[in-house]
């Protein structure tokens, strides 16, 4: 016999919004015995029907929090916070329309360029070179 039920693990995670570690310890509460967020992961990963609705918890999670991020972004008072918002979303979500933080730069030329910076002692011998010291 099961320690819980499929109805009461599923109601963890929904409560839990997912989180294995919390919901077992809901779990925990509810049966009156330590259980381990190894045995809520394992009840999920049993078939494929409870991956999917597991799945489907985590992507109500993150339906909500673009919701709120929308809200956010229009609500916001503080155009920092609004610009924040907006590009978080943007290199996120529309990656596929060309917004990404990260740009991909290729270089077809295999060109290595060095730079040596002369040591400011030779600076100072070269008879170029004009003293700024007022010293002098």
């Amino acid at each position: 016999m099961a320690l819980f039920s499929d109805e009461q693990m599923w109601q963890a995670l929904k409560k839990t919004n997912g989180n294995y570690s919390a919901a077992s310890r809901l779990l925990s509460e509810i049966i009156g015995h330590t259980l381990d967020r190894n045995t809520v992961w394992q009840r999920v990963n049993s078939s494929e029907e409870n991956k999917a609705k597991y799945q489907d918890i985590k992507e109500s999670l993150i339906d909500d929090m673009e919701r709120q991020l929308q809200e956010l972004t229009k609500d916001a008072e503080s155009d920092r916070v609004r610009l924040d918002s907006i590009k978080y979303y943007l290199n996120n979500q529309g990656k596929h329309r060309g917004w990404n933080a990260e740009q991909e730069q290729s270089n077809d030329f295999n060109i290595s360029i060095h730079f040596e910076e002369s040591p400011r002692n030779e600076l100072e011998n070269d008879d170029d070179y004009e003293s700024t010291d007022s010293s002098e």
